[in-house]
This record gives C-alpha cells, sequence and structure tokens, in this order.
C-alpha cells in the first residue's frame, strides 16, 4: 500500500490538511467587508463644525436661539427629515422619524417644534441600522437623538 498513489494530486492534499478554517474566516472577512456603509448613506446633509454630517452641535445652533429644533434642522440639515419610504411590507405605517430626548422616546419630528435651541447641547441624526441598534425595532426612518443641557 505505501507505494499506491493518492487518489488527490497534492495541492488538494494540502488543502484537506488545512480544514475549512481559512476558508471560513475568509468568508466572514468578506461578509463584514460587504456589511460597511460610509457617513453618506444617511444622506444626513452639510457636515458640520466638527465634520460629522450626522451631528449638530451647539457651535452649529449658534444664532438661532429663537428657533425651535425642528426650524433649526430644516435649515442646517433638511435630509434628516425626509420621508426615506417604506422598506418593507411589513413596516407598514410604522415608517415615521423617531425623536429621542436625553436617549428617552420623545415622538415623532414634529415633536421637535416643542424645544427651544437655546436649550439643545446637541441633535445626532442615526440611520434605521443605528438606530434599530440603540433602541431597538420600527426605526425604519431612523432617528434624531437630542441631548440638552450645558
Amino acid at each position: 500500500m505505501a507505494n499506491q498513489r493518492s487518489l488527490f494530486p497534492k495541492p488538494i492534499r494540502r488543502v484537506r490538511r488545512l480544514g475549512y478554517r481559512p476558508f471560513v474566516v475568509c468568508a466572514v472577512l468578506v461578509g463584514l467587508a460587504g456589511c460597511g456603509g460610509t457617513a453618506s448613506d444617511s444622506g444626513a446633509g452639510r457636515e458640520s463644525a466638527g465634520g460629522d454630517r450626522n451631528l449638530i452641535t451647539r457651535a452649529d445652533l449658534e444664532g438661532m436661539d429663537d428657533l425651535n429644533a425642528y426650524e433649526a434642522i430644516r435649515r442646517l440639515k433638511p435630509i434628516w427629515l425626509r420621508y426615506r419610504g417604506q422598506s418593507s411590507l411589513t413596516a407598514a405605517g410604522r415608517e415615521s422619524l423617531r425623536v429621542y430626548l436625553n436617549r428617552t422616546a420623545f415622538g415623532n419630528a414634529e415633536a421637535l417644534s416643542t424645544l427651544m435651541v437655546r436649550d439643545i447641547r446637541e441633535m445626532r441624526f442615526l440611520d434605521a441600522r443605528q438606530a434599530t441598534l440603540r433602541f431597538g425595532t420600527d426605526h425604519t426612518a431612523g432617528a434624531i437623538v437630542v441631548i440638552t443641557g450645558g
């Protein structure tokens, strides 16, 4: 039997010796690379003073103290308020933007009109994926997190 040749050529024998692990690692890396996105995916409008397209800081709000949060967002980053459409058949009727005040549920986009800019430290837009990861399901249009205080 020692003189018999293997049924598989040398390269295939090497693969069999390594097992399936390198292929699994490669598949996972390719999958993760495909999941990555960019800041422009959310279409958050122009960049703030700090360069983050998903953030409005106190510095960005200077001179707007007499406005409410909805009007400030409409002027600075109107794309945050844009309707993004229904993403699936199961999401019917639940596609409104969610608002969180100090990380607590506050309402939909219209609730922003009750907040005055002078009380706001920052506002951050979260796309549907980020909002779902942070706050749970039913965030197909994303969320705006408003932080108040000094």
